[in-house]
């Protein structure tokens, strides 16, 4: 099984995994582990969900639209665009 660790500013890490069970179950399991390496908390999210959470980051970052969460300084307003699925495919 492989991670992807990505440490955060708060000292913690999150890790996503696909365990044998996630697969099963047809998800992607997001840890936060803290400081110590130590479970904190296991979300589970579908992958279907987890693929379109990845192409809303591309649209935003692509179109360079503004947006509190992924681009504070996008020069873009996201009512200017309409967003088709066709425009981003993983």
């Amino acid at each position: 099984m492989n991670n992807i660790d990505i440490r955060i500013n708060n000292g913690r890490t999150m890790r996503i995994v696909q365990t044998e069970s996630d697969k099963n179950r047809e998800g992607i399991g997001i840890e936060t582990l803290d400081e110590n390496g130590n479970l904190e908390e296991r979300e589970l999210i579908d992958e279907g969900d987890f693929v379109m959470l990845i192409n809303y980051y591309r649209y935003i970052k692509d179109y360079d639209i503004k947006n509190n969460f992924i681009n504070r300084n996008g020069i873009n307003n996201e009512e200017d665009y309409s967003y088709q699925s066709q425009d981003i495919e993983l």
